[in-house]
């Protein structure tokens, strides 16, 4: 790409990241990416743990071992170093993209009643690039080691202790999310995104989350929230949503 090109590109970005709204909805979509990926990644993790310990840490575990190398690589990327690169690129993982929009994030809540939650979770986040990075780096070594010398077993005890470290900030991170997720409760797009990506949430959360929470932010709950989103979209020309927007609220208010 031609560096005029990419100049032109990193100047839009920088006007997308003058936007809370957006920085947020940025950090929420990677978020559920990097949940996701954390969800495999435990699984696996786990499943290799209680094959070996059925085999007295003898078996070969190359193949999960690869998987999880793998798991940590859709993560935070395959090269991190590349400064070039825009925060959206697919090549640099999913809990990485969502470091730096966190980086984005922080700033704006600067003497805010949500900046203790912002930054605490900006930290677990880096944090938990952090034990990720460490991970992929002593998976590598385990796998080259292991193709040169094949009874050589790894020190597995350290790679569980970053895979801890790893699942309990994304887990502490996640609650801390939700704090600042109800400080945007006047913010339509904000809560759109909560609406249109319901079954996800209810997955991270717990059934009937988004349910929970739109209470949380509005007196009658589900019924408000279809209100605020009509009145917003309206107001703002885009009533090609309005239909979009009532199916939704009509598919929520049925659990309820």
């Amino acid at each position: 790409m031609p560096t005029t090109e990419l100049h032109h590109i990193k100047q839009d970005f920088n006007i997308y990241g003058q936007s809370p709204s957006l920085l947020l909805q940025f950090i929420l979509s990677e978020f559920i990416c990097t949940f996701y990926e954390i969800q495999f990644l435990e699984k696996t993790y786990k499943e290799m743990e209680i094959y070996l310990i059925k085999k007295r840490l003898q078996g070969d575990s190359r193949e999960d071992l690869k998987n999880i190398l793998d798991s940590t690589i859709r993560l935070i990327g395959a090269t991190i170093m590349d400064e070039t690169a825009l925060p959206w690129d697919s090549q640099k993982g999913s809990l990485n993209k969502l470091r730096q929009y966190c980086y984005s994030f922080v700033p704006f809540h600067s003497k805010t009643k949500s900046e203790k939650s912002v930054v605490n979770f900006s930290t677990c986040v880096s944090n938990a690039f952090h034990s990720a990075l460490q991970a992929r780096e002593l998976l590598q070594y385990f796998l080259r080691e292991m193709n040169l010398e094949e009874k050589k077993v790894p020190e597995y005890a350290m790679l569980y202790q970053l895979f801890d470290k790893l699942i309990d900030n994304i887990n502490r991170g996640s609650r801390l999310l939700l704090h600042i997720i109800m400080e945007y409760r006047n913010d339509e797009n904000v809560v759109y995104f909560l609406l249109r990506h319901n079954e996800a949430f209810n997955t991270m959360y717990g059934s009937r989350f988004v349910i929970k929470i739109f209470k949380k932010m509005y007196p009658n709950g589900i019924e408000d929230v279809g209100q605020f989103l009509m009145k917003k979209y309206s107001e703002r020309g885009f009533s090609n949503l309005l239909n979009t927007i009532a199916t939704k609220i009509s598919e929520i208010s049925e659990l309820s």
